[in-house]
C-alpha cells in the first residue's frame, strides 16, 4: 500500500511512518522542512514532501509528486496538527485562528486535493482505500485551557463523520482516531 502521512517530523507521525515502512508499505510523508525527514528518508520506500497544510499550492505540489510516481495512493493519514493552550480569556486571536487553520481547514484541503487519487485507486480496483484523520480525546471532552484545541478536534470528528457517509458509496473509508 502507498500511504500519504502529513506531519511526520515528530510525535505521532514519525513512529507511524516508521511502523508502516517496517511493515512493507510505501510512504510519502510531509514536513515543513525537508531536514525534519532525514531519518525516514534513509528508507528506500519513503519519500519526503515539503508541504504546509495551510498552503493550498504546497498541497497541490505534493499531490502532483505522488501522482507523478505512478503508484496508486491507498490511504491518507491526516496527522499534522497543532495544540495551543491557554485561557480563553487571554488566548491570542492569531493563535486560535492558526489552530483551526491547521487542525480543521488544513485537513479539509489535504482531503480535497488527495481524493482524486483515492478515487482513481478505487476505480482501478484497489481495495482498502481510506482517509484516517488523527483527532484526539480532546475532541470528545473539552478541558480548561485547551478549549480551542478541543473545538478544532470536535470539528474534525464532525467533518470525518460527514465525509465517511459521503464517500461510503465510492468504497473509500473515512475514519477518525482519537489518541
Amino acid at each position: 500500500m502507498t500511504i500519504l502521512i502529513t506531519g511526520v517530523s515528530t510525535s505521532i507521525g514519525l513512529p507511524t511512518a516508521t511502523l508502516l515502512l517496517e511493515h512493507g508499505h510505501r510512504g510519502f510523508g510531509t514536513v515543513r522542512k525537508l531536514s525534519d525527514a532525514e531519518h525516514l528518508s534513509q528508507h528506500p520506500a519513503f519519500s519526503a514532501l515539503k508541504m504546509d497544510v495551510t498552503d493550498r499550492e504546497s498541497i497541490r505540489s505534493a499531490i502532483a509528486t505522488i501522482k507523478a510516481s505512478n503508484v496508486p495512493l491507498h490511504a491518507v493519514i491526516n496527522n499534522a496538527g497543532v495544540a495551543i493552550s491557554g485561557p480563553l480569556e487571554t488566548l491570542a486571536e492569531e493563535d486560535y485562528r492558526w489552530q483551526l487553520e491547521v487542525n480543521v481547514f488544513g485537513v479539509m484541503a489535504v482531503c480535497q486535493e488527495s481524493l482524486p487519487l483515492l478515487h482513481a485507486a478505487r476505480e482501478a480496483g484497489e481495495t482498502n482505500v481510506k482517509i484516517i484523520n488523527v483527532s484526539s480525546v480532546s475532541g470528545h471532552l473539552s478541558n480548561p485551557f485547551t478549549s480551542m484545541y478541543s473545538a478544532s478536534k470536535f470539528a474534525l470528528r464532525a467533518i470525518t463523520d460527514g465525509m465517511r457517509r459521503e464517500l461510503l458509496p465510492f468504497g473509500i473509508d473515512v475514519v477518525s482516531i482519537s489518541p
